[in-house]
């Protein structure tokens, strides 16, 4: 019971870094649009 409980919290945390991982990511790569976009703009 405490081992399946322990693997699971583990599991969970993986998602949870991997989803904040991606979010990261896509906000990163918006961001370095956007400012590329307004380099090209000015």
């Amino acid at each position: 019971m405490l081992i399946t409980r322990y693997f699971h919290a583990r599991r969970q945390r993986q998602a949870t870094a991997w989803f904040h991982a991606m979010v990261t990511q896509r906000e990163g790569m918006a961001e370095r649009k956007l400012r590329h976009s307004a380099t090209a703009l000015f």
